[in-house]
């Protein structure tokens, strides 16, 4: 099994007039269908990670030969960016997400909002990373 490039959730005019139809098809198309070329062309000779969620093979980059693990950061980092960016656009208008976050990351966000320290300077490795400027913050566990 290959990682394949998931279909958008709405029709491409649906942003509009925030986005236009000839950008969500370029973006979905073009952009984030080679993030998926280009992770099956890294992951071509590792078929132990074909079955896999494109979350879980990054979760296991370490056992991904050096050759091709920065490949498979990228694409699959850009992948599952993107895959979660058209979930959570919507052309309906929604002041709050209906999502209950666990206590330690609304407060981690609440001390992201007070500080007088820019984030990058304190994810120092989301400065080095390929890309538009995206990071994720990601937890194994909450406890």
């Amino acid at each position: 099994m290959s990682f394949e490039l998931p279909p958008l959730p709405y029709d491409y005019n649906a942003l509009e007039p925030y986005i236009d139809t000839q950008t969500m098809q370029l973006h979905h198309d073009k952009h984030h269908a080679t993030y998926v070329n280009n992770l099956n062309a890294a992951l071509k000779d590792l078929p132990q990670f074909a079955s896999l969620a494109v979350e879980q093979v990054l979760q296991r980059l370490q056992e991904i030969p050096e050759g091709v693990r920065t490949a498979v950061r990228n694409n699959g980092g850009g992948h599952a960016n993107h895959s979660m960016y058209w979930q959570i656009m919507t052309p309906v208008a929604v002041k709050h997400p209906a999502v209950s976050w666990p206590a330690p990351l609304t407060a981690a966000l609440a001390a992201l909002r007070t500080s007088k320290m820019p984030l990058m300077t304190r994810v120092p490795s989301a400065l080095a990373q390929v890309g538009p400027g995206w990071c994720s913050i990601v937890a194994a566990s909450w406890r």
